[in-house]
């Protein structure tokens, strides 16, 4: 286990939770409100963010997977997110000489370290929670 990567892995999901519980309370209007120049509503993003570790797990392991879910539950939508993060260590201690894995998409090969996949989700995390809150922010 690569423990540097194993302490990032926390603090995202740590970043994820505190962001997840703060949207606790949001009405399906506010859920659904999105701003120019983000990736999406808030309710997307959320599902992106926990949906996406699992597709990321499953490209570290050279399979594709869609990072988009469909919205049913807080409650689903936290096991996912609990999930992917326990995938996401589970793969930070398999990494051994980290392999690269090859990815083809849109007609185009692609080879990465199996670690750029577990890196990733916390930058894609600090990414789609940076447009959360200012969505966010245009309700304070």
């Amino acid at each position: 286990m690569i423990q540097p990567l194993v302490d990032l892995l926390a603090f995202n999901h740590w970043a994820n939770l505190t962001l997840f519980d703060a949207c606790l309370g949001l009405s399906d209007d506010q859920l659904d409100t999105g701003i120019p120049g983000t990736a999406g509503s808030i309710r997307e993003l959320l599902m992106h963010i926990a949906v996406a570790q699992h597709a990321l797990v499953a490209r570290a392991n050279g399979e594709q997977r869609s990072a988009r879910g469909v919205w049913s539950s807080f409650d689903e939508l936290l096991a996912t997110l609990r999930s992917g993060n326990d995938a996401l260590i589970s793969l930070s201690g398999s990494l051994g000489d980290d392999p690269e894995i090859e990815i083809e998409r849109e007609g185009r090969l692609y080879r990465f370290p199996r670690s750029f996949y577990v890196t990733s989700a916390s930058w894609h995390g600090a990414e789609h929670r940076t447009e959360i809150r200012l969505t966010l922010a245009r309700w304070a």
